[in-house]
């Protein structure tokens, strides 16, 4: 009996830190500011401190690497214990992953400078009738063109959006589309005045949820245990005040 009570707490022994090693985690993202940030070494930005918070609620080891978004996507595809974000949630990716929660929302605007109060955008319709100055083969220059927005009479096209934005101050543009934290950290970035800038129209048809989500071969209860720790921080406050720490001015939005 006593050498069987021996074999059990060796047992245990061996167990525990095979059980604590399957509780730490992969964590792979891609660089998108102020979302993911990168310092050239860590990994930061909005999206990576709520991961950080809800796996740290939930006691969850963990380590996070930042790769092109393609190769980030294939590793949390292929590999399970890998936990993926920011990730839009659609139906073709529904049945791919164990998705955990929303960990931020992006809301696309147009924007215009705070002085050009005759623009006064009722719908997306009427912004047509205004000059937008947008990156050449974006998401947005698509949405417009769909739209029915022309290049050279609506739309002015230009490379990146930080000559969007100088275009829109110098007065050579009346509108410019953008998400409003992604806005916030441009303008830091750029060095260019958030008083001089204000909402014109929000468009819930661009306006999306970013999510974390795990391997669909990880173990159910690792990734409900996440879950639970997302939702903790959403409840305790600490979600709340990640946002707010990044938010931008209340009169850009009012």
């Amino acid at each position: 009996m006593k050498k069987l009570i021996q074999f059990g707490c060796v047992v245990l022994i061996l167990l525990r830190p095979l059980n604590a090693a399957a509780e730490k985690i992969t964590v792979v993202t891609e660089i998108l500011p102020p979302w993911q940030t990168t310092d050239g070494r860590d990994v930061g930005g909005i999206a990576t401190e709520v991961v950080e918070a809800a796996l740290r609620a939930a006691d969850i080891e963990f380590s996070i690497h930042a790769y092109p978004w393609a190769r980030a996507y294939r590793i949390a595809l292929d590999e399970p214990n890998v936990l993926i974000y920011s990730m839009i949630r659609t139906p073709e990716r529904e049945p791919l992953f164990k998705w955990v929660g929303v960990i931020g929302s992006v809301k696309e605007y147009f924007f215009r400078l705070a002085g050009r109060k005759d623009i006064q955008l009722t719908g997306i319709e009427a912004a047509s009738k205004y000059l937008s100055i947008i990156p050449r083969d974006d998401y947005r220059h698509q949405f417009l063109a769909a739209k029915g927005f022309k290049v050279g009479r609506s739309i002015h096209l230009v490379n990146r959006q930080e000559q969007a934005l100088r275009m829109l101050y110098a007065g050579r543009g009346d509108l410019v589309l953008d998400d409003e934290l992604t806005l916030a950290y441009e303008l830091r970035q750029f060095n260019l005045s958030p008083d001089k800038i204000k909402t014109a129209l929000y468009i819930p048809e661009m306006s999306v949820d970013f999510e974390m989500a795990f391997n669909r071969r990880t173990r159910t209860p690792l990734a409900q245990k996440v879950r639970a720790g997302l939702a903790a921080i959403k409840a305790n406050g600490l979600y709340r005040d990640i946002m707010k720490w990044h938010e931008i001015p209340d009169h850009v939005t009012d």
